[in-house]
């Protein structure tokens, strides 16, 4: 078990999983990767897929975004943009897929700043 700020990485029989800091599973260990974004953001990749976790270190909320994207990369440091079937977009604070770059609610640092960064465009 390996902890990461919010989250402990755990893996069983070649599989890896995410565990909250009582312990209880937030992924089962089922998972073929998880890579540490930053202490409130995880991405995972299950059955070829990619998903991500986010743990708000101040409420302790949880959001699970699926395992449905082909790939992701970091924009300006920060912004997560991915791929869904070849179209390229950002994950909105629903958990949807939009080409919107100002509805990016995917971040490795969720603040006030945000608008910053739209704002520069």
């Amino acid at each position: 078990i390996e902890y990461d700020g919010a989250m402990f990485i755990c893996e069983k029989k070649g599989k890896m999983g995410l565990l909250d800091e009582e312990g209880s599973p937030i992924l089962p260990c089922e998972m073929e990767s998880i890579e540490s974004l930053s202490d409130e953001l995880v991405s995972y990749v299950k059955n070829g897929k990619t998903g991500f976790v986010y743990t708000n270190t101040e409420t302790g909320d949880i959001t699970k975004i699926p395992a449905s994207y082909d790939e992701f990369e970091i924009e300006d440091g920060r912004i997560i943009s991915v791929t869904a079937g070849g179209d390229k977009g950002y994950v909105d604070k629903n958990g949807k897929f939009t080409t919107i770059r100002q509805e990016a609610w995917l971040v490795l640092f969720q603040d006030e700043a945000m608008e910053d960064l739209f704002d520069e465009e």
